[in-house]
């Protein structure tokens, strides 16, 4: 057993094995230090892999959702190049079929209206062709095929990405680790498919009514060393959370400060949680004691990657310690109360994702919406009544927001969603803990016959000095019972 420190990513792989199973992940190293195996060799290796500053990478945290394929989303590396106009995605591993790092996705960015991006695949590692042999496949696309979608912060501090049938996955540019000045971070859990009966179970599984929802951290850094003190975790409705899994033992905890360690790595400079690991028969078949990674942009997005192992009912190879499901988002707390006119007077482009559900697998969806309009559609009005917290917005016809008719149109959606947002918390800026989305009948990802709306808890501030609203909701039966939870994530547009 070799004792490794200080951790400093996590690291999985995207390809498959000849089963057709995600690889195995090695959590914690971008530097492998005289390991006996480092790549699922027997001689001895030093590699030390640095974070690359351009073009921009980010982190992405590994979120429910898988391909055509059937492969797991996990954590990875995505570099845009607004310049080359071109993006990347590459996940790291070592294992027998992957060593170091291996590029999954490329192809071509186009901007089109109030910020979005378009992604058009040139090379796909895995394609699936049954004619294939290996474990992998990899094809080259010319000319290149629509193949998603991504939104960027102004100062590429973050951002949200969208592959073709993948869930939509939070970016972050940790460009330098936290400094002395301590800062309130709000966040919510990125929900994983919910377990309806509301058994104890490790991620990625969400149980909404005792799972955590959404809490807040403060954090401050002195070097490598990065303290998350006064973490406060609430499950919907407000109640101290009754399940998180903060270790691997089956017995919950709840973590009110805990201490991580921040480096640079191939994601950026990410901090670990806890500050340390233990490898166990380093290489492909390594056992790993639980982590996550978290990174904070410049602007102040915050990031948490819980787990890149989606095998339900499972033990997570990470340890959550803020949020539940597969990870949080975050971002500062504002210093001052919200105006509910700011936020519902301005434009969003973002992402609606819903979870599924563990005994229906696979029921999740992820779609590109658009809220608040120009001029509010009369047809609005159906979805729900109208107020002074209320944000209109909706999915995009075909769910094609780069269509030549949308971008005619300056880049809106239709108007089948809506958010009331409440009202604010009052002792805590920028909470609104009795949000509701309303859902109408004709949102491409409705997973029920008819519309229907359930109560979400949101938290709002500002990144790059635009508004940014994140929502996390569940759906319930008519008897009361999780059926999905339900993800939206708004950045304000021009």
């Amino acid at each position: 057993m070799e004792n490794i420190q200080p951790m400093k990513a996590t690291f999985t792989s995207k390809g498959k094995q000849a089963a057709g199973k995600a690889l195995p992940a090695l959590a914690g190293l971008a530097l492998c230090l005289g390991l006996s195996s480092c790549g699922g060799n027997s001689t001895s290796k030093t590699a030390i892999v640095a974070a690359t500053p351009d073009p921009q990478i980010f982190l992405a945290s590994a979120v429910w959702g898988t391909d055509v394929n059937n492969i797991t989303n996990t954590v990875a590396v995505y570099a845009l190049d607004e310049e080359a106009k071109t993006f990347t995605q590459t996940t790291y591993g070592f294992s027998a079929s992957q060593e170091n790092a291996q590029v999954n996705y490329a192809g071509n960015l186009t901007p089109l209206a109030r910020g979005l991006i378009g992604l058009d695949l040139t090379y796909n590692v895995d394609s699936g062709g049954s004619t294939c042999s290996g474990n992998f496949c990899p094809l080259s696309y010319s000319p290149a095929i629509p193949y998603g979608w991504a939104l960027e912060l102004a100062d590429q501090s973050g951002g949200f990405v969208q592959l073709e049938n993948q869930a939509v996955t939070p970016l972050v540019a940790a460009s330098a680790c936290p400094d002395s000045k301590a800062t309130t971070y709000q966040f919510v859990t990125i929900p994983a498919p919910v377990a309806p009966t509301g058994e104890l179970q490790a991620p990625p599984v969400w149980y909404p009514l005792a799972d955590t929802a959404y809490g807040s951290v403060s954090v401050t850094g002195t070097g490598a060393n990065v303290s998350f003190r006064g973490i406060k975790q609430y499950a919907l409705g407000g109640a101290a959370p009754l399940q998180t899994y903060s270790t691997l033992s089956g017995t919950p905890a709840v973590y009110t400060s805990i201490a991580g360690t921040c480096y640079a790595t191939v994601y950026g400079n990410t901090i670990s949680v806890p500050a340390s690991t233990t490898i166990l028969n380093p290489g492909s078949d390594e056992t790993v004691e639980p982590t996550a990674i978290t990174g904070i942009g410049a602007s102040g997005l915050l990031v948490e990657s819980n787990t890149s192992n989606f095998t339900a009912k499972s033990s997570p190879p990470y340890q959550p310690f803020l949020g539940a499901g597969t990870g949080a988002i975050g971002l500062p707390q504002p210093s001052s109360a919200i105006t509910a006119s700011s936020l519902t007077g301005a434009r969003y482009l973002g992402f609606v994702y819903g979870s599924g559900n563990v005994s229906a697998n696979p029921t999740w969806s992820s779609t590109v919406a658009s809220f608040g309009f120009s001029t509010v559609p009369t047809s609005c009005a159906s979805i729900a009544p109208a107020s002074s917290t209320l944000i209109y917005g909706g999915d995009f016809p075909a769910n094609n927001p780069g269509s030549s008719a949308v971008q005619g149109n300056g880049g809106f959606g239709n108007c089948d969603l809506a958010i009331d947002l409440g009202a604010q918390a009052s002792a805590t800026n920028g909470l609104f803990p009795h949000a509701t989305v309303y859902i109408g009948a004709s949102f491409s990802a409705n997973p029920t016959v008819g519309a229907f709306s359930f109560p979400a808890v949101a938290i709002a501030g500002q990144l790059d000095g635009k508004n940014a609203i994140f929502l996390i909701g569940d759906q319930t039966s008519n008897t009361g019972t999780p059926i999905q939870g339900w993800g939206i994530y708004l950045l304000q547009s021009n």
